[in-house]
């Protein structure tokens, strides 16, 4: 699939041009071009999502069970879910922000503007483990943020992970580029029982700017002969006071101005 312009003498139109190359499949590409056109005529307003969602649903036969993820890997995907979903909100693209899932270091860039998400299940203390030297280093030119959840997991309470992935599809403009974000994380549709228990609730949420003054290894203190540089901050020894509500709306504010 491409974006196709196409022009005449009185307008300027730019299509989603699906094709298929191989001339041995074009059987099987009929049948899901007759689902797209089912798809976009059931949803007029919003074309490109009903063929996202179609064309999701053709790659989902295809795909095989991932291993089940870890309690801290489910917790690290919630909260990255969260932000995203937030993000979505007010920009229906914004998955394609969201490079965690393919190894960047940050897990959300957006031009000069990265946020990092953290996710912690320990009850008792405010600690996050960095990934990297450069981990916690603004985009040249830009600025980061740190966004720090403390999660408890429940049976009866809480959020479902299943539904905030739901709620994350519905609202995202490109829903099979999300489902192959979310595959690269190791979760799959088809492994969807291996979660429907899985609740979080949200107990605390910390939303740090990352400045000089906030305390992290910085890439240039690291001699070149170290390698793979893992640490862990405690929040509550940090005397950098995490943002308010008004000052969080702000900062995404003015993001999503500049994307």
């Amino acid at each position: 699939m491409r974006e196709r312009p196409l022009e005449d003498d009185e307008s300027y139109v730019r299509y989603a041009d699906l094709c298929c190359t191989r001339t041995d499949l074009h059987d099987v590409f009929t049948g899901l071009c007759g689902d797209v056109l089912q798809a976009v005529e059931a949803a007029p307003e919003r074309p490109l999502k009903a063929l996202y969602s179609v064309l999701d649903r053709w790659r989902a036969l295809f795909q095989k069970s991932s291993a089940e993820l870890s309690a801290e890997q489910l917790a690290g995907l919630f909260g990255e879910l969260l932000v995203l979903r937030r993000l979505l909100q007010s920009w229906p693209t914004a998955t394609d922000w969201w490079l965690g899932p393919s190894g960047n270091r940050h897990d959300i860039v957006v031009g000069t503007h990265a946020i990092e998400v953290k996710s912690s299940l320990a009850q008792e203390e405010r600690r996050f483990r960095v990934h990297g030297a450069a981990q916690l280093e603004a985009p040249q030119s830009g600025n980061l943020h740190l966004v720090w959840f403390k999660l408890a997991r429940s049976q009866d309470q809480g959020l479902r992970l299943l539904d905030l992935i739901d709620q994350t599809r519905r609202i995202a403009d490109d829903e099979s580029g999300f489902f192959a974000k979310l595959a690269l994380i190791g979760y799959r549709p088809v492994d969807a029982d291996l979660y429907r228990d899985v609740r979080f609730t949200v107990l605390e949420e910390r939303w740090y700017e990352i400045a000089d003054s906030f305390p992290r290894i910085r890439p240039d203190s690291v001699p070149e002969s170290i390698r793979d540089v893992h640490y862990t901050i405690d929040l509550d020894a940090v005397a950098t006071q995490p943002l308010g509500k008004l000052q969080i709306d702000d900062r995404l504010a003015e993001i999503l101005r500049e994307s």
